[in-house]
């Protein structure tokens, strides 16, 4: 008897009801929360660069040569975050396949355009710049720096959908992430959002996750 099969065992022996199964999570960096690194609209942007002036002062700025990712384009980095995110505490990189990640998301990887789409939507991510004053350095407490950097530093592309492809991640990214400056948000809510192509919802979700916090939901 395992030990899951044990516990269940105690609990109805009290009378208690079955515990319920973790929820799956995806880890979000922290900053990632409040910057929008996809377009909101569900037709494909032409935009390429977006700046944000908080009150404080401090600012957010994106530029995208390629034109702001599509709707799709949040969804392949929630399922690369999802599946390796344990990778990401010992290594800069995630591996896998194109294939997988379509599955996933309840595209059809055989579909003609599945893989020229996805190869499309990464080259996207990959352009994206971002620009910004809100980090706060952690030994004198102030927002000193102006940090230039990107989500994605390499990516290794398979040329099939089927072949392993490796992404690394930037190193800035990382130390975020790896510092605990992260939120776990739902990922079947997360993916659900992605496939019905609501790229604002789902930034809107990340983003009042960290405000108010995981327990005043």
């Amino acid at each position: 008897m395992t030990g899951q099969e044990v516990n269940a065992a105690i609990r109805e022996s009290l009378g208690l009801p079955p515990k319920p199964s973790p929820q799956p999570t995806v880890p979000q960096e922290g900053h990632i929360c409040d910057f929008p690194i996809w377009s909101y609209s569900k037709k494909r942007s032409t935009i390429t660069k977006l700046t944000i002036t908080y009150e404080d002062g401090s600012y957010f700025q994106l530029e995208a040569p390629k034109g702001l990712p599509g709707v799709s384009s949040p969804g392949y980095l929630d399922i690369l975050l999802y599946f390796g995110q344990r990778d990401l505490f010992r290594q800069n990189f995630i591996e896998l396949s194109a294939y997988s990640v379509m599955k996933h998301l309840q595209i059809d990887p055989e579909h003609g355009s599945s893989y020229q789409n996805f190869v499309r939507d990464m080259e996207r991510n990959f352009a994206l710049m971002i620009k910004t004053d809100r980090f706060i350095d952690p030994e004198t407490r102030q927002r000193t720096y102006v940090t230039y950097f990107r989500v994605l530093d390499t990516m290794k592309l398979a040329k099939t959908r089927k072949g392993t492809s490796r992404f690394y991640f930037n190193q800035v990214f990382l130390e975020s992430l790896r510092s605990g400056y992260l939120k776990r948000l739902d990922f079947d809510f997360c993916l659900y959002l992605d496939r019905e192509t609501q790229p604002l919802a789902r930034f809107l979700y990340a983003h009042l996750l960290k405000r108010i916090g995981e327990k005043s939901i």
